[in-house]
């Protein structure tokens, strides 16, 4: 497994895989081998076979939270199945209290993308107020739903804070306080916010969409 492991961890995926088939062939029922193998093969892009790694890994091991963690952020990043599979493993994970912030913070994503917003906004309130690692990202989809939500002020205040603290803020920040300060008669706010995009993102040529 530790081999298995340092391969990943070099981003040496296909060797990875290889590793962690070994030890899934002398241990059938390790589910752990499971959870790993199927992140390497996410890795190689073989992402249906990888699904199938992680379901086999719950099943072999039901009560591991981490494995439901695992399995709704691959499904959200490699775009497979349904909003709703992920917002069921990002539940049972809160349900069981594993890492609840971390798991709000998807399901609120997850929810905003359906276009519930009331309850987006709920999970992701309770994501903000963990204060994580990832606080700014967080402000950026709270931001996002408020926005959604006509609260513009408070929209502005999450898009504002994440552009300030975030490292590497989201091009679209920019854009959306352009909209938010529109709808709030702040013209001039608004025309700094959409210079600032384009900057970021010439090809986008115009924000007449936005104005």
């Amino acid at each position: 497994m530790e081999r298995g492991k340092a391969r990943f961890g070099r981003a040496d995926y296909e060797g990875a895989l290889e590793e962690f088939t070994q030890v899934t062939e002398k241990d059938p029922k390790r589910a752990e081998a499971y959870l790993w193998r199927g992140r390497a093969r996410g890795g190689c892009g073989l992402t249906r076979w990888a699904m199938a790694d992680l379901d086999k890994a719950i099943e072999l091991d039901p009560k591991n939270m981490e494995f439901y963690s695992w399995r709704g952020s691959c499904r959200l990043s490699w775009d497979i199945g349904n909003s709703d599979d992920t917002i069921a493993d990002y539940t049972k994970a809160i349900d069981n209290r594993f890492e609840p912030d971390k798991h709000y913070f998807g399901r609120g994503g997850c929810l905003c993308n359906k276009g519930e917003l009331e309850n987006a906004l709920a999970d992701l309130n309770k994501a903000v107020a963990a204060a994580g690692r990832d606080e700014p990202l967080r402000r950026y989809w709270r931001g996002l739903v408020r926005m959604k939500l006509d609260d513009f002020k408070g929209a502005l205040e999450d898009l504002s804070k994440h552009i300030q603290e975030a490292p590497q803020p989201q091009d679209t920040a920019w854009l959306f306080c352009g909209y938010v300060n529109l709808r709030l008669d702040k013209a001039a706010e608004a025309d700094a916010d959409f210079r600032d995009y384009l900057k970021k993102q010439p090809s986008a040529k115009t924000v007449d969409g936005y104005r």
